[in-house]
C-alpha cells in the first residue's frame, strides 16, 4: 500500500542547494516506499512518465506560450529519443531538464534562463523498514517577469508535484 505524501522540510543531506544560491521559493514532496527504489537515473524517466495528461497539455501550452516571449523551450527536442537513451550523466538533458548532479542517493536536474532558474532533485532516504522518496524543487527569481510567471505557475506546480510523486510511488511498488 502507498503511503500518503506529505509536504516536508528539504532533507538536510540533500545537495540541491550546492552551487545555486539564493532561492525565492521551493519545496519538497514525500513518500514513504517498502522497497528500495530504482537508481537515479529511473527515478526521474518515472518522474517524466508519471506526469497525468491534464500537465502534459499545461506542458504544451507553456511552450507555445514560452515561445512567443522568448524563454527556452523544448520546441525542436526529441523528447521521446532522450528518455529513450537518458543514462543521468553531468549535463545530459531531458527537455529543459539538465543534470547537474548525480550521487548515489540524488538526481538533480535543472534549467537557468532569463526570468527565473530552477532546479528539481530526486532524494532518496534509508528509514527503518523502507525508503524515503523525496521530490523537491528550487526557484530564483532573475527578473521581475520571473515572478510574474510564477505566480500561475507555482500554483500549477503545487497541484501537480504531490500527484506526480504519488504515481511514481505507485509505479515503483507495483513493479516490485
Amino acid at each position: 500500500m502507498i503511503s500518503e505524501v506529505i509536504k516536508v522540510d528539504i532533507p538536510r543531506n540533500s545537495q540541491i542547494f550546492h552551487g545555486f544560491g539564493e532561492a525565492h521559493y521551493n519545496d519538497a514532496y514525500q513518500v514513504d516506499l517498502s522497497i528500495p527504489p530504482t537508481p537515479s537515473p529511473q527515478i526521474a524517466l518515472l518522474f517524466f512518465k508519471s506526469f497525468p495528461p491534464s500537465f502534459i497539455l499545461l506542458l504544451k501550452l507553456r511552450e507555445n506560450l514560452a515561445k512567443l516571449v522568448g524563454l527556452k523551450n523544448a520546441k525542436g527536442q526529441d523528447l521521446k529519443a532522450e528518455l529513450q537513451v537518458f543514462t543521468g550523466a553531468r549535463g545530459e538533458s531531458i527537455g529543459l531538464f539538465h543534470v547537474i548532479e548525480n550521487h548515489k542517493n540524488e538526481l538533480i536536474m535543472g534549467e537557468r534562463d532569463r526570468h527565473l532558474d530552477f532546479r528539481i532533485g530526486f532524494h532518496i532516504q534509508e528509514r527503518p523498514g523502507g525508503y524515503k522518496l523525496s521530490l523537491i524543487t528550487l526557484v530564483r527569481f532573475n527578473h521581475w517577469s520571473g515572478r510574474a510567471y510564477f505566480f500561475p505557475v507555482g500554483r500549477i506546480h503545487r497541484w501537480f508535484m504531490p500527484r506526480i510523486l504519488r504515481q511514481m510511488a505507485t509505479k515503483l511498488e507495483e513493479s516490485a
